[in-house]
């Protein structure tokens, strides 16, 4: 099958959740591994920071004139020399750390080099909805995190701390962030850091998504803007979904119609793996709010049983072979696999 499939991504949408973001915080640091594409956007027409994970992620800043490299934020695991040489190369200064040898490594590496950085400790906040065995939990717990800022306070290397946790995407109930931060950090490691990094996990809108919740955990991030703000501290967010998701739309194309079942030219192998990794279900555009008829399945396009995009989709018309299905809310995490060798759908960039 050729799929003409396609993702349509919004500049215009992508500032605009940049600049929603970005009036709940202090400094907006864009998780590029959520849409790479959305780099140069943001790179271009805003003042957000960015966040990597590997030094692959590079090559994403490459078209960007003038990037100054050290608005990065750079997630270490398990570093090599050559790897920071390349790091320190780029002017990039701003480091998180999950845990003690990676943070020996770093500080003996700086010493060694006369390299002075911001440093960011990944804590560990009880996360009520991991599952043993599927989650990795990063982080030193809090008492180790309020143990080395003491330590690391008057290190020559060190030019701010700070204190970096993540709540996992679409947890809706893991946001009273006052009372467990307060609960956590001890007065002395308040006085210390400079900047508080809540991490990505800020929720969007999909099918399986209540709304009014999301409104909820927005307050709670100006609640704690307010809070650490008052001890003169920055706080940073680190969204990816948020500005990402939105910013989106998959368009595809029925290509067949069984009974109830809607078979289009795209597949969540090749533009959708989050549906099956977070379990997502992207909004339809069109689809009916109320039940009206029968529902129908929406398919894709390989033979495998689990690549289904919704279960339960009712429509105020009814699906016939060449209509579109456009699936909003799906600009993030919009890798793809090569199981079946499927084609990749295009990626157009709009205004």
């Amino acid at each position: 099958m050729i799929s003409r499939a396609k993702f349509q991504i919004s500049k215009s949408k992508a500032i605009e959740q940049y600049n929603k973001i970005n009036s709940l915080c202090d400094v907006v640091c864009y998780s590029v591994k959520s849409n790479p594409y959305l780099v140069d956007i943001l790179g271009q027409s805003t003042n957000s920071s960015f966040l990597i994970h590997h030094l692959n992620e590079l090559k994403h800043f490459e078209n960007i004139n003038d990037f100054d490299y050290s608005n990065i934020l750079y997630m270490l695991h398990s570093p090599e020399n050559e790897e920071l040489n390349l790091i320190f190369e780029k002017n990039i200064n701003k480091f998180i750390v999950d845990n003690i040898k990676d943070l020996d490594f770093i500080l003996d590496y700086c010493k060694s080099n006369n390299h002075k950085i911001d440093l960011f400790l990944r804590m560990r906040l009880k996360e009520y909805t991991v599952q043993t065995g599927r989650y990795f939990v990063f982080g030193f717990y809090s008492s180790k995190v309020n143990e080395l800022l003491l330590k690391l306070k008057d290190n020559l290397n060190i030019n701010q701390l700070g204190i970096h946790f993540h709540r996992k995407t679409q947890n809706l109930a893991e946001w009273s962030l006052v009372r467990e931060l307060e609960q956590s950090i001890n007065s002395k490691s308040w006085e210390i850091i400079s900047s508080l990094d809540i991490g990505g996990g800020i929720p969007v809108e999909y099918k399986n998504t209540n709304p009014s919740t999301i409104d909820s955990v927005y307050e709670k991030i100006k609640e704690l803007k307010e809070f650490v703000n008052s001890k003169n501290i920055k706080l940073i967010c680190e969204p990816g979904r948020a500005i990402a998701a939105p910013s989106g739309k998959l368009i595809a194309n029925i290509v067949n119609i069984v009974d109830n079942n809607l078979f289009i030219d795209a597949s969540v192998f090749n533009c959708s793996m989050d549906t099956i990794v977070t379990n997502v279900k992207l909004l339809v555009e069109g689809e009916s709010l109320e039940v009206n008829g029968n529902p129908y399945v929406i398919k894709g396009a390989t033979p495998a049983s689990e690549d289904i995009f919704r279960y339960r989709v009712y429509f105020n018309k009814v699906p016939k072979i060449k209509d579109q299905i456009v699936f909003l809310n799906a600009g993030s995490y919009i890798y793809y696999t090569d199981l079946f060798n499927l084609e990749r759908p295009k990626i157009e960039i709009i205004k």
